[in-house]
């Protein structure tokens, strides 16, 4: 006692007080007795985050900045740089800190209020506003867009400097975005069914997609384009009547030629025309028979 040092279980005491077994805590009940443990019904401790120790290879690290995993050594922290995954923000005063055997370590803030390096990049921070990493290494500012937040403000600033957040890792989405969320799980028609959401009929419509080819019972459009053709109701409704007044003829494919050709129409057949008539009879030729010369006149008998 004269070190002002006292010990349970050991003669030498290394802290004001040094337990070496368990200690047990309770208001009534028993206790376990592994070596080294603290059993206790209620603890209540005055700093007000917990955090874990994680190890670090930078010893600038201050509290109070944005750190992210260092994806070169296993189970380490970097000053966090945009692109990179945020891990937290360090803790300037840890009211419960896990893994303190972990030699050149910083820690990392898990769950509680803790103050945060901050500046005006997202503009002046107000009560509720979501804190993330800034274009700056390790400091943070006002998420205004859809991203990884880190925590949420507890007080308002228009300056830079450091506040005090709530640590709460979670993607931010911004008021649009949960706007658009909203409606996409919202009921898609006003039919009664909570089941039937917009979300609900684009999973359906997924599945009717095999091999790059939608089947569907029908579609309604405005316009229909294949490639760069379009065309709309009137210019289709010509196609189809032009289509039935003058029909196409078949076509037919040659192999190896994806060009197909046109068949020649066939005429119609000639009727046979039977044989030929008899040719209509001659009319005779009557020639003129010569009349004979007339005989001299005979002399009177004497």
């Amino acid at each position: 006692l004269s070190t002002g040092e006292v010990g349970i279980g050991t003669t030498t005491p290394v802290s004001t007080l040094t337990v070496q077994g368990s200690l047990c805590v309770v208001d009534t009940g028993t206790c376990g007795t592994t070596s080294g443990t603290i059993y206790a019904t209620t603890a209540s401790i005055t700093d007000i985050d917990l955090a874990e120790n994680y190890r670090s290879l930078d010893s600038t690290i201050a509290p109070g900045e944005v750190v992210a995993l260092d994806v070169n050594e296993s189970g380490t922290i970097k000053r966090a740089k945009r692109g990179e995954t945020i891990l937290g923000v360090v803790s300037t005063n840890p009211g419960l800190l896990l893994g303190q055997s972990i030699s050149n370590s910083k820690p990392v803030a898990l769950k509680g209020r803790i103050p945060v390096k901050i500046n005006m990049e997202g503009g002046a921070i107000a009560v509720g506003d979501a804190i993330t990493l800034s274009s700056e290494a390790g400091i943070g500012t006002r998420a205004t867009s859809t991203i990884y937040a880190v925590g949420i403000a507890l007080e308002a600033t228009s300056t830079a400097g450091t506040i005090e957040m709530f640590v709460q890792n979670q993607t931010f989405f911004s008021q649009q975005n949960q706007a658009s969320l909203a409606e996409l799980f919202s009921a898609a028609a006003n039919n009664g069914n909570d089941d039937d959401t917009v979300w609900a009929r684009l999973k359906n419509l997924a599945t009717n997609f095999v091999d790059g080819v939608l089947t569907v019972a029908g579609i309604h459009t405005e316009e229909l384009c294949v490639g760069d053709v379009c065309v709309d109701e009137a210019t289709f409704l010509q196609m189809i009547e032009g289509s039935n007044s003058s029909p196409t003829p078949p076509s037919v494919p040659i192999e190896g030629n994806e060009d197909p050709i046109q068949e020649d129409p066939i005429p119609d057949p000639t009727p046979d025309p039977g044989p030929p008539p008899d040719p209509a009879p001659e009319e005779p030729i009557f020639e003129p028979v010569p009349t004979p010369d007339p005989l001299p006149a005979s002399d009177p008998t004497p």
